[in-house]
């Protein structure tokens, strides 16, 4: 069965990791949003990854070779717990693709839906209360 799993990269590589995996035929996902760079009195609007060092791809480990994921160049390897990839949870990537803009990119607003300086109270997992 297919599933969503997550990638990691060396750093500043996610383009070119995910270049060459859909050479190699493989279905993958990298969200971006916009920022603005300054450099050298210049300011600028870029897109840049959404998590840094990490995309997604659409494998079935029982039919893909996962080991020739982690071997293309620009990859770590896929994320895993022990030597088993970790798949991510159902909806996941898929929610992403929906908060995109019309040009693919995601916007800080319809990240989050916060306003900054907003209290907010975590209500589950580690971080609760």
């Amino acid at each position: 069965m297919k599933r969503w799993y997550a990638i990691q990269t060396r750093p500043r590589n996610e383009r070119r990791a995910l270049g060459h995996l859909s050479r190699q035929g493989f279905e993958s996902y990298l969200p971006e949003y916009t920022r603005t760079r300054r450099h050298a009195r210049r300011t600028e609007v870029v897109s840049a990854p959404l998590f840094p060092g990490y995309f997604f791809i659409f494998l079935d480990l029982a039919v893909d070779s996962w080991s020739r994921v982690n071997n293309t160049r620009g990859v770590v390897g896929l994320v895993r717990s022990g030597s088993c990839p970790i798949s991510l949870p159902e909806g996941f990537v898929t929610d992403l693709i929906d908060r995109e803009d019309k040009y693919g990119l995601h916007t800080h607003a319809a990240m989050s839906g916060y306003r900054a300086g907003q209290r907010v109270r975590i209500i589950g997992g580690v971080l609760d209360d």
